[in-house]
């Protein structure tokens, strides 16, 4: 980040700003660390390097940033493990190129994506070879479209320019007692009106067309389908390009591409104010507004929870019945993901909570996954469907009042 920035801006302060408040902020606190996922850490620390070597390539024409950013597609290559991120890498280099290198940056461009297919195709081929067949069931749009609109809730604009997403901040988590502070959402407030300083003020300066593209693009997408356009725009595209449909989180998975603009211009008004004044605002904006990650507890509950006693009173309660079944979640999701309002969010874990057979989540096998699919089909437009938990042996229906439906998008617990 540090060689990326001073690259573009040509400052040395700016860009070792830039970098410290890159790697401490509430997004890659929340949305890196806190998720625990491998590719998210992995995106979170390739995105300014892959970015850096594309602007020595186009500078320099020195073939060794090509095989530069081939070699490192290869070293961060579980950065793609997650395919939502080869929009999150190739947007903002294509963003780049048509900002500042129209004429001859587009069939570089072209070239290079093309080596890197090569390059990657030991991991790409598998990829769509199974997605044809075990993901194909389960990529219908509707279901997509229905996960992303439901966590949109959690990010809307008013929580992106503060870098924050209410399910993880907001009411319910561990973290809520510090950042419901009304002097904390001020530290938040004046790190936001920094980036518009350092935005406005460098309206001039060669880099700001790029960032400022990058910035609208990153904000746009993340938001999901919120005011504005977004509802009409993730519908369209989603329907239209099933291969979008990896973008239903677009806040986790897209974030980043808003986190590195605001990470630039928030240096650059930082820059317009001198001595110890500088000092104390990155103290607050990289020391105590982050100061979970700097202790650990953002760890504390998001990777060590409690479960609730009345599991193992329904557990005991299913084990007494001596016969071969199943048992069923609801809601049921239309996904993998779960947040239950004790504390744990992730991948649906009932496979671990029940020691009968647990019906919770889809599978990416496709037998499975079409019943599953096909169950939730019928739940959500009230169809009778006895016939399909006959089929999948389903003896019991266990009802979670615990779980944040507004997270991945099902029908309440109520309802």
């Amino acid at each position: 980040m540090y060689f990326l920035v001073k690259e573009l801006v040509k400052k040395d302060s700016a860009a070792v700003i830039a970098a410290f408040f890159y790697l401490f902020n509430l997004y890659s606190m929340s949305q890196v660390w806190n998720r625990m996922l491998y590719s998210g850490m992995s995106a979170w620390s390739y995105l300014p390097l892959f970015i850096y070597f594309w602007i020595r390539w186009f500078q320099d024409k020195k073939i060794i940033w090509i095989i530069a950013i081939l070699l490192t597609s290869v070293i961060f290559s579980n950065t793609f493990s997650t395919p939502a991120y080869i929009f999150t890498f190739w947007i903002p280099v294509g963003l780049f190129v048509l900002t500042n290198h129209k004429k001859r940056g587009i069939p570089h461009l072209l070239g290079i994506l093309f080596l890197w297919i090569i390059l990657n195709l030991w991991w790409i081929y598998p990829y769509f070879k199974v997605s044809g067949s075990a993901f194909s069931l389960i990529s219908d749009w509707k279901a997509n479209f229905g996960s992303l609109t439901g966590v949109s809730q959690s990010f809307p604009t008013s929580q992106i320019i503060l870098l924050r997403q209410s399910s993880l901040f907001g009411a319910g988590s561990h973290l809520y007692s510090f950042y419901s502070q009304p002097w904390i959402y001020i530290i938040s407030l004046g790190i936001f009106l920094l980036v518009l300083v350092g935005w406005y003020k460098t309206r001039k300066e060669k880099y700001w067309l790029f960032l400022s593209i990058l910035a609208l693009s990153g904000w746009f997408v993340s938001k999901g389908t919120n005011f504005p356009f977004g509802y009409t725009f993730f519908k369209f595209l989603f329907s239209n390009v099933s291969f979008a449909g990896v973008l239903r989180n677009s806040y986790e998975k897209f974030g980043l591409v808003w986190v590195l603009p605001y990470s630039v211009f928030f240096a650059l008004g930082v820059m317009r104010i001198k001595g110890v004044k500088a000092l104390i605002i990155l103290i607050l904006s990289c020391g105590v507004l982050t100061w979970p990650m700097w202790t650990g507890h953002v760890f504390s509950e998001s990777v060590r929870v409690k479960v609730p006693h009345y599991y193992n009173d329904a557990n005991d309660f299913v084990m007494k019945d001596s016969r071969d079944f199943r048992v069923l979640m609801l809601p049921i999701t239309p996904g993998d993901g779960a947040r239950y309002y004790w504390g744990y969010q992730g991948i649906e874990p009932s496979e671990f909570l029940f020691d009968r057979p647990s019906i919770s989540k889809i599978l990416r096998t496709s037998y499975f996954d079409e019943k599953y699919m096909n169950l939730y089909a019928a739940f959500v437009n009230e169809k009778n469907y006895d016939s399909l938990l006959d089929e999948m042996n389903v003896k019991y229906l266990i009802l979670h009042h615990d779980f944040d439906e507004k997270v991945t998008g099902t029908i309440s617990p109520f309802e």
